[in-house]
């Protein structure tokens, strides 16, 4: 039963990609977001906020995965040092989907990492949104919300 609702998640997951690059591939606003989404993971990964910088509005909101709020300023701050490979070996994008509502978009995305936390190693995911809009024809992130899902591991 296991191998059959992993081989279908599996399925419908790359029904769910090659569905989302074909509407990427029409939709140019589309296909600029997804690009934007993949060049903020990158951004996170190498700690880069010079590139970072591009991205986020400078009325952007930072919703933590506890609820917290922070401005950009406190964001960018905590980007700089964000990501640590040897804390995070592992960091998955997955499930991109962008919706568009004519000036804003909205990125709903999970990531999968591997996190070392108290001395031990954990498997989590990490479901985010991203509201964009459009200003002077270019795609600015105004907020950013993380939902922390359960623990895959104990």
């Amino acid at each position: 039963m296991k191998r059959m609702l992993l081989l279908a998640g599996t399925v419908l997951s790359a029904i769910v990609n090659y569905a989302q690059q074909g509407h990427a591939a029409s939709d140019p606003d589309a296909a600029a977001l997804i690009a934007i989404n993949r060049q903020f993971i990158q951004n996170f990964l190498h700690n880069d906020t010079i590139e970072h910088t591009r991205i986020i509005h400078s009325n952007f909101l930072f919703i933590g995965k506890d609820g917290s709020l922070h401005d950009r300023k406190e964001y960018m701050a905590g980007w700089a040092h964000g990501y640590d490979q040897k804390l995070i070996p592992e960091f998955v994008l997955e499930e991109v989907q962008v919706r568009i509502f004519g000036e804003m978009a909205l990125i709903v995305a999970k990531t999968r990492d591997k996190t070392m936390k108290d001395g031990q190693w954990t498997d989590g995911e990490t479901r985010y949104t991203d509201t964009y809009i459009k200003e002077k024809g270019e795609w600015k992130c105004v907020q950013v919300q993380l939902t922390r899902m359960p623990s895959l591991t104990n």
